[in-house]
């Protein structure tokens, strides 16, 4: 935790035009930024900042977590609001983590995130997520692994995006994804959550947006069906049932996930056929089982197979029918063929889902097609 501290003050410091290690006490530093709209159409901007003071004589600063509140008719007008109310500037070279939340992103981000892209000194590595419930909610969040939110949450993209729930993205790929093929970005979605022994901020699952606008959610287990379908995944489980044992399960462990897709022409239509290639072993069992038995193990893969391909293919009817291209069909296609002359692409697409699963130690593969 001091060695992140440390390293965001000499970040800081190089990014301030050569200010002099004195200044860095007349300085707060942003970590998380929440962005919100009120009733009046107002521009609701959250702070949460590392404050470092220390005293004349003092050879060790007293580093203090403190927040602070503007609000504005745009952006522009927040930020500069909040910087005048305030004894010390806030520094935004360092903030890892913007948050919008839910009811910011139904309204549309389109002005906020036009102001990103017009910064003349953007910090792009910051990380995205739209969050549930009331800013402060997120703000006030007792945390017991990290005193600073913001933090935490980069912390959990950068060691967790690879888990089969867990999506991430930088407001980088985000201006990028904005503009591309459909216009459609998934961006992960956090919540406060209370239990008996504490509170924690966890992962809820990711909010769709087209043309910067929230228009659907996905759960945990979309969110993994997602990952699958894209390659993206690189661990995660699937569970099925114990074919010796009814009403009991078995849990595979997702080791490797290669995927492969392709289009081919039917008139005015197109199939869409996605190769997924999955190596896993079994992790964990309820019940009996014999997994020596080769017809048990191809059991197990037949099933898991089935269930890849089935949320697969569910996922993709279910945006499909929105007219929401999910999977970015259009713009594969455009890379594919830049050629293609489709009318209505995600329309006329049929997805094809090719799934292998082959369980670690086991000398046969099945197959779903």
């Amino acid at each position: 935790m001091k060695k992140l501290l440390l390293t965001l003050l000499i970040v800081a410091l190089f990014l301030s035009n050569g200010c002099a290690y004195r200044d860095m006490n007349r300085l707060k530093f942003v970590t998380m930024s929440i962005f919100d709209r009120n009733e009046l159409g107002e521009i609701e901007l959250y702070h949460e900042l590392f404050s470092s003071t220390r005293g004349q004589g003092q050879d060790l600063g007293v580093a203090k977590r403190v927040t602070g509140y503007a609000r504005g008719e745009t952006i522009g007008d927040a930020y500069y609001i909040g910087q005048s109310n305030t004894s010390l500037p806030a520094a935004y070279d360092v903030n890892k983590t913007v948050v919008f939340t839910e009811n910011i992103a139904k309204h549309g981000l389109i002005d906020i995130i036009g102001a990103f892209g017009r910064n003349q000194k953007p910090t792009l590595k910051q990380y995205l997520f739209i969050s549930e419930g009331q800013p402060t909610e997120l703000l006030g969040a007792k945390v017991q692994d990290e005193e600073y939110i913001g933090i935490y949450l980069e912390q959990m993209m950068i060691f967790q995006e690879h888990q089969a729930r867990v999506i991430s993205i930088l407001l980088n790929d985000y201006l990028n994804d904005r503009l591309r093929g459909s216009r459609v970005a998934i961006v992960p979605t956090v919540r406060r959550v209370v239990y008996k022994t504490g509170e924690d901020v966890e992962i809820s699952g990711a909010a769709v947006l087209v043309n910067d606008k929230m228009v659907e959610k996905l759960t945990l287990n979309e969110v993994a069906t997602y990952k699958f379908l894209t390659g993206e995944i690189k661990l995660g489980d699937i569970t099925v049932d114990n074919p010796q044992d009814k009403g009991k399960l078995v849990s595979l462990l997702v080791l490797k996930n290669k995927t492969k897709d392709d289009f081919e022409y039917h008139g005015e239509s197109l199939i869409y056929t996605i190769e997924i290639n999955t190596v896993c072993s079994i992790e964990s069992v309820q019940g009996k089982i014999d997994v020596t038995d080769d017809k048990v193990v191809d059991q197990i893969k037949k099933q898991a197979e089935e269930d890849i391909k089935k949320r697969g293919i569910e996922l993709f009817e279910k945006y499909q029918e929105q007219g929401i291209d999910l999977f970015n069909v259009e713009l594969q296609l455009e890379r594919k063929d830049p050629n293609a002359e489709l009318q209505d692409v995600l329309k006329n697409t049929t997805l094809n889902l090719d799934v292998t699963v082959k369980i670690d130690g086991s000398q046969t593969t099945s197959n779903s097609r």
